[in-house]
């Protein structure tokens, strides 16, 4: 696949989260971004020299349908924010960190930042990790969302196991999106700030 008409200073972050969903419900083993990646400085290189066997083009009408098929969810409030798929960076730690600085999360709602071991000790170097934890969440190592037991996650975080299980996930990752929608799971698809203002009101876009 090439992609053409991205912004050349796209931060790293936004090109994982633009690429991560592709093989969950696209089929795309390869892409290149035109202008980007090292192999891409034109179509015509991107593509070998070869004609598109297809081309789509995409726009706002697109964009909002997609958006409306990750939305799963059939209420507004949220049991479960997860955030790591793919595993978040320290940028993206810091700002969770910065938006959950001096709140708590709201009753009810548990907040997972999956990242790598790495990342994690360099964020608790900096403090990022005692703010998290401060606020309510819990940033977990070298593992991936979807191996969450579901089922036996209570919705009361002083709980282990409970009949009232999870549901209702909030997610800034497509990838996650896609794959919890399939198992049944609803799903609230929003930015990193929206995401997390829904874990400290216990509401989406509230």
């Amino acid at each position: 696949m090439v992609l053409d008409g991205i912004p050349s200073n796209l931060p790293p972050e936004k090109i994982k989260h633009l690429f991560a969903p592709m093989a969950v419900s696209g089929a795309v083993a390869v892409c290149h971004i035109v202008g980007t990646t090292p192999e891409a400085p034109t179509v015509e290189e991107a593509l070998g020299h070869k004609k598109p066997e297809e081309t789509i083009r995409i726009g706002k009408k697109e964009f909002k349908e997609t958006l409306e098929k990750l939305h799963t969810a059939k209420k507004d409030n949220v049991e479960l924010v997860l955030m790591g798929c793919p595993h978040t960076s320290i940028t993206e730690i810091a700002e969770i960190a910065r938006l959950l600085e001096n709140k708590k999360l709201a009753d009810g709602v548990r907040l997972f930042i999956a990242t790598a071991e790495q990342i994690h000790a360099f964020a608790k170097r900096m403090g990022y990790i005692d703010m998290i934890e401060q606020a309510g969440g819990l940033v977990i190592t070298d593992t991936c969302p979807m191996l969450y037991p579901y089922g036996s996650l209570s919705t009361d975080p002083a709980s282990v196991v409970s009949a009232e299980t999870v549901g209702l996930v909030a997610t800034n990752s497509g990838k996650l999106g896609a794959y919890q929608a399939k198992v049944g799971v609803g799903i609230q698809y929003g930015d990193t700030k929206s995401c997390i203002n829904s874990a400290i009101t216990g509401k989406w876009g509230g």
